[in-house]
């Protein structure tokens, strides 16, 4: 039970120690904070050129319909 009580006395009860914790704090924090936006930034950009792509598959479909008149033959 002694070691569990010298590293608590050794990161708060010195101001080395204190600077130590606040270190790895904020390395932590800036590591998290740039892994989590840039997860998010990946999702939506394969969202957005999932939605592209759609939209141009619909496109060209639309114009292979047109082509061969089978648009109009669906819209009577």
């Amino acid at each position: 039970m002694r070691t569990s009580n010298q590293w608590r006395e050794h990161l708060l009860g010195s101001l080395l120690g204190q600077l130590q914790l606040a270190t790895y704090t904020a390395v932590f924090i800036g590591f998290s904070g740039a892994s989590i936006s840039g997860l998010w930034l990946t999702q939506r950009s394969q969202g957005l050129l999932g939605e592209r792509s759609l939209r141009m598959q619909a496109r060209t479909l639309e114009s292979h319909l047109q082509s061969e008149d089978l648009l109009t033959w669906l819209e009577e």
